[in-house]
């Protein structure tokens, strides 16, 4: 049964007037991240520029709840990208609000968010979805002796459709996850996931093996499979490998992976980026290192080999976030610290 997101919104929003609390002054919080890049598609021999913009306010209400509002461009579920450069009809800027929920915190181990919320990624990049994208439902985290088990109901769909106030929503989604670490270097995270009828076991790994003291590789595995047939897996590692070899650090990340999509992963099901669901084998590069710290500045490259040529891409990008706090506390401009 459809219904409109708005309704559940405005019916749990009353709960709070309700109880005639007032917003506090001394905890409100916006911050923003703003990201350009360069896209270069070698299938299509093409060249685009995009940006992408997002404004996240968390409002504390009292003490009793947060209320969080996330603000973004893009047009769909898996694009908050404006194209500037390269499109044939021109630049469009988009800006909707993707998200907005209620979220309640219970004896600092038990967290509930009602509302359009927005799914969180976790360890499982490949299997998860983006985190510009929405589930309108509800989520309950847990801390438990078992680890962090979190379950979200709700409904994945409308994916053309980023605003709130225009997308329809259908109960098809429900995802039930457990996270835990072990010994300070490893983290699982396991979770099953039904999309529209059609089940996921999701698995991941990451173990922080040390070299020496200071210096660190995380390996990294992915695995997702589907009752429908087919899986999906990811291998990797990621380090500074600068100050792997030399000792001294260079604050760049660097991740190299290898990621395999069975032919039998119907791919169609489950709304992802193309850089992280291309079939076949794909070796995937990623680098990301600060400009300016102080300023919030960074850089960021990614490169997909696809075994088809027509599915690579490769991305080089900039990086900034904003603290509109300072700004309207404190009068000092993008680029101060």
């Amino acid at each position: 049964m459809k219904v409109k997101l708005i309704s559940l919104l405005l019916s749990c929003l009353s709960m709070v007037f309700n109880l005639n609390a007032q917003v506090n002054p001394d905890y409100f919080d916006v911050k923003g991240t703003v990201i350009t890049r360069a896209l270069y598609l070698p299938g299509s021999d093409q060249t685009k520029g995009e940006a992408s913009v997002t404004i996240k306010l968390i409002s504390d209400v009292n003490g009793l709840f947060k209320v969080v509002a996330i603000a973004g461009t893009g047009d769909g579920f898996i694009d908050s990208w404006d194209t500037f450069v390269g499109d044939d009809d021109g630049y469009q800027a988009t800006m909707n609000l993707r998200n907005l929920y209620v979220e309640k915190t219970f004896a600092e181990k038990y967290k509930v968010q009602f509302g359009a919320l927005n799914p969180e990624e976790g360890i499982l990049r490949s299997g998860g979805f983006w985190s510009t994208g929405w589930i309108d439902g509800l989520r309950a985290k847990a801390e438990t002796s078992l680890g962090t088990v979190s379950v979200t109901l709700g409904s994945l769909g409308d994916l053309d459709e980023p605003s709130i106030f225009s997308r329809d929503t259908e109960l098809n989604y429900a995802e039930i996850k457990v996270s835990k670490k072990f010994f300070e270097t490893l983290l699982l995270e396991a979770a099953y996931e039904n999309l529209n009828e059609v089940h996921y076991a999701k698995f991941g790994a990451n173990y922080d093996f040390e070299i020496a003291s200071d210096r660190v590789v995380k390996l990294i595995l992915e695995y997702i499979s589907s009752s429908e047939g087919g899986y999906k897996s990811v291998v990797g590692v990621e380090s500074d490998f600068y100050k792997l070899i030399t000792g001294r650090g260079s604050n760049i990340k660097i991740r190299l992976s290898w990621q395999h999509v069975d032919e039998d992963f119907d791919l169609s099901q489950r709304p992802a980026t193309s850089f992280w669901t291309q079939p076949g084998d794909t070796l995937m590069v990623e680098a990301s290192g600060p400009i300016k710290k102080e300023w919030d500045l960074s850089w960021y490259a990614q490169f997909r080999i696809n075994e088809s040529v027509d599915k690579s891409y490769y991305i080089v990008g900039v990086k900034k976030g904003i603290d509109f706090n300072k700004l309207w506390n404190k009068g000092r401009s993008l680029f101060q610290k």
